[in-house]
């Protein structure tokens, strides 16, 4: 995985983007407290939750985001890096000079 520079700004209110695919994605999906991915199959909750909490940690999204309603600066910003993101790669914004980064891979064995 290449280290992709975290340009987002943070400025949409309490060190928020205004943009997650826990909140405003097309293929976000929650349904008894299961957070998952349609598009890639895959349960979201192992890397969003705060441990033994059901309250969402950070924000998140892929190359494959499909905007329904993000804040305005948040998507130009998501824009400006989209073609450096690789495919199969869930991104979170973490406030250090990178993105953090898991694979899909990893994700779905953390779910066996």
């Amino acid at each position: 995985m290449k280290k992709i520079k975290d340009i987002f700004s943070y400025s949409v209110g309490h060190g928020a983007i205004g943009l997650s695919c826990s909140h405003k994605c097309k293929y976000y999906k929650y349904f008894n407290r299961k957070r998952e991915c349609t598009k890639h199959n895959l349960n979201l909750n192992s890397i969003m939750l705060k441990k033994n909490t059901n309250f969402v940690k950070g924000e998140y999204f892929c190359k494959d985001y499909k905007d329904i309603g993000a804040h305005e600066i948040g998507l130009r910003e998501f824009m400006q890096i989209k073609n450096k993101l690789e495919y199969n790669i869930l991104y979170e914004t973490c406030m250090k000079p990178y993105l953090c980064m898991t694979s899909f891979d990893k994700l779905k064995e953390n779910n066996r």
